[in-house]
Formats: structure tokens, sequence, C-alpha cells
């Protein structure tokens, strides 16, 4: 299978991804059930950074509102701040900052430094509370103004990134190297000069994302303040996904469409049609119709596999006087239309070929996006694996399944997962009807405001069938890594 980039677009807020996913291998075969359970992976599962906005609360947690004397209430100004997107890479480069101005990580020590470990968002998670981000501005003016991020100043441990000492930051500048391919260039040179008037501006930049239009730049709006009113607040940020709140997406749209297989289709519709066009073609000749309606009859369904009614073809088909053939054209319409809507897609080309379009706002790349979730999915499915281990006999219960017989279906087993979810039942289920010869195999949610999920199958050895799966699956994933990697450069 390959991966394919169609189209890459990258501005300040925006990275844009169009990409063909193609199952080439005979050996290993694509279903939808993993196209979507990459997508939805992708949408839900990635952890990033985001200010936790806690309703009607802004005394404790990520935002702090100290002062607010504009009209805008605390709530409506947390939120806006909650729904700021913080890019990883340019927080990573402040929590190295904190790190050497506290001298946690010196380059001179004697062991080497794995900072892509380090800084990996589950290891900084206990530095978060010491980088606070901080607004402090009064309209002294006539005339509404707006705060924005341009207003937001970054303290580490407390002092303003503006004062920082800068002795451990330049003794160990050659560090700051890791982040050449994601940051811009200038963000590192100004670092290095100690330009930190010029890194404190270009760092807010991409920590939350600018526009440029006719060379001007714009910050985020936050809120407006009215002539004599300020506001003051300090935020901090946390990791969660999706899953938890908006806040913590990465992605703008992302979905798919496969194409459709027109070949097979087009069988498909003329043995559908086949009786409809023999009485249309029967009437036509009984009933002595004009060479102009029949030259639009003939006309009408030359493209069987794209044809869909349109107010033209109703209102040319509406123009036929005779109200049989009105009628007989009018059925005919409708299984094609409704077959081209509806079921069209069913039938898609062997080789399977699923168009992606990705789009992700300030946090990640999408190189760097797809590759986190191809991650997390490969560890979702051996976390599955590794819940059967301990099985031997049936029943079975612990903290995380029940395994038990069937009492609705003879012969079957129940195995009652407590904390799961539709993206790796589904992929359980399709794969174990497209692989297995099984007689049978399906699952259900327990109910809609739990995570408990029910995988029903008639097995002679459910944990190697299981087993099987996730290693087919799992053997998916490893050959596209490779190639998500060559996205991320």
């Amino acid at each position: 299978m390959s991966i394919s980039i169609e189209s890459n677009t990258k501005t300040n807020l925006l990275n844009k991804l169009i990409f063909k996913l193609t199952n080439k291998n005979t050996n290993i075969n694509i279903l939808p059930s993993f196209a979507n359970s990459f997508r939805r992976i992708t949408i839900a599962n990635i952890p990033t950074l985001g200010f936790r906005y806690i309703k009607y609360n802004s005394k404790t947690g990520d935002i702090i509102i100290n002062n607010n004397t504009s009209k805008i209430n605390n709530d409506i100004i947390s939120n806006n701040i909650g729904l700021l997107n913080i890019n990883i890479k340019a927080y990573k480069c402040l929590v190295l900052i904190y790190l050497l101005t506290n001298n946690i990580l010196n380059s001179n020590d004697s062991n080497p430094i794995n900072l892509p470990h380090i800084l990996k968002l589950s290891n900084i998670e206990q530095y978060l509370q010491y980088i606070i981000f901080k607004i402090n501005i009064q309209n002294n003016s006539s005339t509404i103004i707006q705060a924005t991020t341009e207003n937001i100043d970054i303290f580490i441990d407390d002092i303003n990134l503006l004062d920082i000492n800068l002795q451990p930051i330049l003794s160990n500048i050659e560090l700051f190297n890791y982040f050449q391919q994601e940051l811009d260039i200038n963000i590192l040179n100004a670092l290095q000069n100690s330009n930190m008037e010029q890194f404190n501006m270009l760092i807010k930049q991409t920590l939350f994302g600018i526009v440029k239009y006719n060379d001007k730049i714009y910050y985020e709006s936050i809120t407006k303040l009215e002539n004599n009113t300020k506001l003051s607040c300090n935020m901090i940020a946390s990791i969660g996904t999706l899953n938890e709140h908006a806040r913590w997406g990465c992605t703008c749209p992302f979905y798919y469409i496969f194409n459709r297989d027109d070949k097979k289709n087009l069988e498909t519709l003329q043995e559908l049609t086949k009786d409809i066009t023999i009485k249309i073609d029967k009437y036509i000749l009984q009933n002595n119709i004009a060479e102009d309606i029949k030259l639009i009859i003939e006309n009408r369904w030359l493209n069987l596999t794209r044809f869909q009614l349109s107010t033209t073809l109703i209102e040319e088909r509406n123009m036929i006087l005779d109200n049989i053939l009105q009628e007989l054209i009018t059925e005919k319409d409708l299984i094609i239309h409704r077959f081209n809507i509806h079921d069209s897609y069913r039938n898609y080309l062997k080789e399977k070929e699923y168009i992606y379009t990705l789009e992700v706002n300030n946090k990640y790349s999408c190189g760097k996006l797809l590759y986190k979730s191809l991650k997390i999915f490969k560890k979702q499915l051996l976390d599955f694996k590794d819940l059967f281990k301990p099985i031997n006999n049936i029943p079975y219960a612990d903290n995380n399944l029940e395994i038990l017989f069937s009492d609705n279906l003879q012969d079957a087993i129940d195995i009652n997962i407590l904390n799961g979810s539709h993206t790796i039942c589904n992929l359980i289920q399709t794969y174990g009807n497209f692989l297995l010869d099984l007689d049978f195999i399906g699952y259900k949610a327990d109910h809609p405001l739990n995570n408990k999920f029910i995988i029903r199958l008639i097995s002679n050895d459910f944990k190697e069938n299981i087993n099987y799966i996730c290693d087919y699956i799992i053997n998916i994933i490893d050959e596209l890594i490779p190639q998500i990697q060559e996205i991320r450069k």
C-alpha cells in the first residue's frame, strides 16, 4: 500500500494536505473501517495543549481573571482564551528555556541529552505550571480597543521572557537546533543574537498564530475593551484531547472519499433498469412517438453512472404530453437517481483508493499529526490484544472485560469490553468477517451513555482470532508509518 501527496498547502494559520491511501498489496486489504478509524483517531485521540476553561469559575484552574472592568463577562473572555490554538513546537521551545535557566538540563553534562524524549508532551506536563501567560491591559483612550494575543506576556518561572537570564541559553544554544525543521529560522536567530524583543514577538506569533494581509499582521482577538476599562488575567496550558473538549482539537475538517467503480455500477444499473427500458422501447414502437421525443429519450440516459435528476431534466420530462410515457420515464429516472445518490459508492474500486483531505490548525503540522495518529492507533490495538493475555477459561472477568457464553445466540461468546470504543470494535467486526470463516461476528454498544461494548462471535478459539485480526491491522499500520515519516520531513 502507498500514500501519495496530491497537494500540501501551508499558511500562517492553516496547513491543508490532500493525499491518497492506495491498497497495492494483494496480501493486505484496507477496508473502509480502517480508513475511518484512521480518521477518527486523528480527529479525537491526539493529545495537545490548550487553556482549560471551567464554566462559571474564573478564580481557579488554567484561566484566572484577576481584574475585568469591561462589559464582557469573565466567562465569555475565559471561553475565548480557552479556544486559542497553542503551537506545540513553540511551546516546547519555552519549556527548553525553562529547563536550561533552572539548570535542569545542560548540554555540558556527561550524559547525552535525548531531547525528543525529554520534550515529549507527556514528559513536559510537570513543567506546565511554570510557564505562565499573562494579560494586563488598560484602555485609556476614548475608543474601543481589541485585546489580542499580541497583549499576552510570557513568564517563565515568574520571570518575564524579556528579562530571562540568557547565559545558560546561549551556553546550550545548539540544543535549539531541534526546532529548526518546524520553527521559523528567524525565531532561533533572534535567540542566538540575544534579541529577546524580536524573539518574544516571533514566538508569540507562532504560539497563537497570526494572519498576514496587505503587509499587516493580525493577531487572534480575545475581547474588546471600552474606554477606562482594564483586563488582567493569568493562563497556564494543560494537556487534553478532542474527546474531552474542542479546545484540544487539532483538525479542522478531516474526511475521505473513495472512487466509485463505474464499470460495476453500470452493470448494476443496466440490470436494475432492464425491465423498465424494455417497457419504454415497446411503448415507443407501438405508439408512433415523434422523432424529437425519441431523441430526448435517447440522450437522457447516455451516462447512466453520472445521471442525477435536476430541474432541467424534470422540466424536459414534463414537456412530454403523453402521460403514460412520462410515467415510464419518471420510473426509470427514479431508479437511476436513487442508485447514484445512495448506493453507487457501495461499489468502490477494488484497489480501494481513499482520497483524504486534512486541514489542521496551529497545533501540529499535517505530517506530524498523521504520524502521531498511526502510533496511537497501533498502541490501541496492542492494548486491546493485551486484554486477552490472562484468559484461559470461560467465564472470565477482570477490571477491563467480561467473557461469557451468550444467552442470545447458540454457541456464541460475548466479550464485554468495559472501556471500549466504536473505533476498535468496528475494526474487529469488519476484519473478522473479511479474514475469518466465522459463522457470526458482530458488536454493539451496551448503552449510548457508557463505554461498554459487546463483541459477539461464534469461534472455537476466540483469543487466536482476536490476535490474528489485530496483527493483520498492525501490519497495515507498520507499512504506513515509514511513509508518513517522509511526509513529516
